[in-house]
């Protein structure tokens, strides 16, 4: 029970630390000038802790959480936008991958690329499209 703990201060001290660093050091790097886009690296390590967990585990839905909290903390986002934006994307990636286990797993990278890439997108376009409500 102790470690369960211990997991759990690690993982909000992971989020925590990741979030600052996202939010202070990665704004300067836009990779699309254009549409002021910086890459989200919460997003990414949320949807890399998914896919490397079972598709029955609850470890996933904490570190969405997690990462959502810290990502509307630090940043000019409404408060639960991205707690349930990811909430809701890890529920179709667990869905997915419990129901599509034996297809994807021939295809997991691609797959993990096409998910990442979607999300952010979508992630990117939402919280724009919302803040300017």
């Amino acid at each position: 029970m102790a470690k369960n703990y211990k997991l759990i201060l690690l993982e909000i001290l992971f989020f925590y630390f990741l979030a600052v660093f996202q939010m202070s050091f990665l704004p300067h790097f836009n990779f699309f000038l254009k549409w002021q886009i910086s890459f989200n690296l919460i997003l990414f390590f949320v949807i890399l802790i998914n896919f490397l967990n079972k598709a029955d585990s609850f470890w996933g839905f904490e570190a969405g959480f997690l990462g959502g909290f810290f990502l509307d903390v630090f940043s000019k986002s409404p408060l639960p936008l991205s707690i349930l934006f990811f909430l809701i994307l890890i529920f179709f990636i667990k869905k997915i991958l419990r129901d599509f286990r034996t297809t994807i797993k021939k295809n997991l990278i691609l797959f993990f690329c096409f998910v990442l890439l979607f999300s952010a997108t979508f992630y990117n376009f939402f919280l724009n499209f919302v803040l300017k409500l």
